[in-house]
């Protein structure tokens, strides 16, 4: 099982319907936009998402996460990261 993180940016200046739907999409494929932390739930950075404890590969992942994306906006950087259930991070 994985941890997987992804960020994902549309290029330019798009609406902000573009992200709402963006949100969405994510949550649909289980997606959440907090972590939970020794101190509770925080949330994550604009467009920044996780899936805890994922039994799906990262290849998959990230193909669908690319695909969601750009069919919202053509023009995005996408970005996965995979990790074995661990975590850390600073001021979130």
């Amino acid at each position: 099982m994985s941890v997987y993180i992804a960020r994902i940016e549309f290029k330019g200046e798009p609406p902000k319907a573009s992200y709402d739907e963006l949100h969405a999409v994510m949550a649909g494929m289980g997606f959440l936009r907090t972590m939970t932390t020794n101190s509770g739930n925080k949330d994550l950075p604009h467009a920044t998402y996780c899936n805890i404890l994922s039994t799906e590969a990262m290849d998959a992942v990230a193909k669908r996460i690319n695909v969601a994306a750009c069919s919202i906006q053509r023009a995005c950087n996408v970005i996965v990261i995979e990790s074995a259930n661990s975590y850390t991070w600073n001021n979130i």
